[in-house]
């Protein structure tokens, strides 16, 4: 069996393993709260507080795009909304979810713009700059 032909074979099994320990994590996670407590904590909640929270996070998810859109301006590449959006909202909630996001973003990132004919000196600009503009809106925010 060649290499690549193994490789093949392993990363959809590593993929469905990381699936599964997600799942169990979850359950274990959850063990201690009923679906009757969570209906009674989101029926606490006003519509209006929901929709805003929702609209806050639509809102976040566009701006975190346009730094991307902003990096590919200052590398000279251009590309459609949709496939720019697609990319860095795979790229920030996954960054953001499993932490350190320039490293677990900026990878994601490559992958997806590489389709798209950018290359890794392409991509390290739009990583620092997505990187440094969320960051400075973080200070902004949080004083």
């Amino acid at each position: 069996m060649s290499p690549s032909l193994s490789r093949q074979r392993l990363l959809p099994l590593l993929s469905l393993l990381v699936f599964v320990l997600a799942l169990l994590a979850l359950h274990h996670l959850s063990a201690e709260t009923s679906l009757s407590a969570l209906r009674h904590e989101l029926a606490a909640v006003a519509a209006s507080q929901l929709l805003l929270a929702v609209l806050a996070a639509l809102g976040s998810y566009v701006l975190l795009t346009a730094f991307d859109r902003s990096g590919l301006a200052l590398v000279g590449k251009t590309m459609p909304w949709r496939d720019t959006a697609r990319v860095a909202f795979v790229a920030n909630a996954f960054g953001q979810t499993l932490g350190m996001a320039a490293l677990t973003g900026g990878a994601l990132r490559w992958r997806g713009y590489a389709r798209h004919g950018l290359d890794a000196a392409d991509v390290a600009p739009i990583v620092a700059m997505t990187s440094t503009g969320f960051a400075l809106g973080a200070l902004l925010w949080l004083g």
